[in-house]
């Protein structure tokens, strides 16, 4: 049985560009990880006002709501004694995204929850007696 090594050649420049998108990722995660540990202890509902408009303010997220609770999570996280990672306190860029992430996958969850599918069963019997459309 003979085995075959094989020598892969990778550029510096590229090995540095996989591997600064992997430490962005990763800090990403821990900053989401953080804003999720502080909005869950203060029990912060994003799906409602004051960080979101009514639907009939267009229902959208209100931006001002959510800077101020950027940097009132920042100076949280920043204050924190068990803070050990990440080494540096988040950007309120990094804090504002990971809110609005939250956001919209909180509202995406209340709409499929608040949803409702029909399913009827019938037959030509009873689908005969229905007004014809005029898509038929």
């Amino acid at each position: 049985m003979s085995f075959r090594f094989i020598e892969y050649h990778i550029h510096s420049s590229t090995l540095n560009t996989k591997l600064s998108k992997l430490k962005a990722t990763s800090n990403m995660a821990t900053v989401k990880e953080l804003v999720l540990h502080h909005i869950r202890r203060d029990k912060v509902k994003l799906w409602i006002p004051p960080y979101r408009n009514l639907p009939t303010q267009g229902g959208d997220a209100n931006t001002d709501a959510l800077i101020i609770l950027a940097k009132s999570l920042i100076n949280k996280i920043s204050s924190s004694e068990n803070n050990t990672s990440p080494p540096s306190t988040p950007t309120q860029d990094e804090v504002y995204n990971v809110l609005i992430e939250l956001q919209s996958h909180a509202v995406q969850k209340l709409k499929e929850k608040n949803s409702i599918s029909i399913k009827i069963l019938g037959s030509s019997i009873h689908f005969g007696k229905l007004p014809k459309t005029e898509e038929e």
